[in-house]
């Protein structure tokens, strides 16, 4: 997180200390989730027990790989996994998103329904430039909140998005994502008003 946002030390001392412990006892207490990969740079959070065995924690390469694809692959072939399986991957900066849909997303890949499904944001009409007419009312754009894919399709496609593609909208509360500092006091009232999506 902090190559890639270039956040201060407080903001990013706040993500460590306060959005990660709850973010994970959350994901911990829930009973469909079997394992949580802690991909990270930093150790797990004090908040969070150790002793948790759904929690695996894996060092970040990210320095020394040169791109995404590059970074899955050793993430993936470095742990025991089934490469056909899905996997679900959260971004940490989206504190709220809701378990419930992401279980429904996750579903729907494992049931084949969909390949790939990923977290959008509806931007409206999109206007052909060479044309200067409108080719789509529905574009969608990802916003990072979350994926879900099978690693053996995406290590085959070399691309995260192929074959049937689901696009999941958020609602007001799960789109909420920590950016700068403003967004702290925006991150304590909604878990003040008990906004944490089940």
């Amino acid at each position: 997180m902090k190559l890639k946002y270039k956040h201060d030390a407080s903001f990013l001392q706040f993500i460590e200390d306060t959005v990660l412990p709850v973010s994970l006892n959350r994901f911990c207490r829930d009973n469909r989730v079997s394992k949580i990969y802690f991909y990270s740079d930093i150790p797990l959070p004090k908040d969070v027990p150790t002793s948790n065995l759904k929690i695996l924690i894996s060092k970040n390469l990210a320095p020394s790989c040169d791109s995404n694809l590059t970074l899955a692959t050793s993430f993936f072939e470095s742990h025991i996994f089934d490469f056909s399986a899905p996997i679900l991957q959260v971004n940490p900066l989206y504190p709220f998103l809701s378990i419930e849909n992401l279980f429904n997303c996750y579903s729907s890949v494992l049931s084949s329904e969909f390949d790939v499904v990923f977290s959008s944001l509806r931007t409206g009409q999109v206007i052909d430039k060479a044309s200067n007419k409108r080719a789509s009312d529905n574009y969608f754009y990802d916003i990072g909140a979350f994926y879900v894919f099978t690693p053996n399709q995406l290590l085959s496609e070399q691309t995260r998005f192929y074959g049937k593609i689901k696009k999941a909208s958020l609602n007001a509360v799960e789109n909420v994502n920590l950016r700068t500092l403003d967004d702290i006091s925006l991150y304590n009232q909604v878990i003040n008003l008990g906004g944490l999506v089940k």
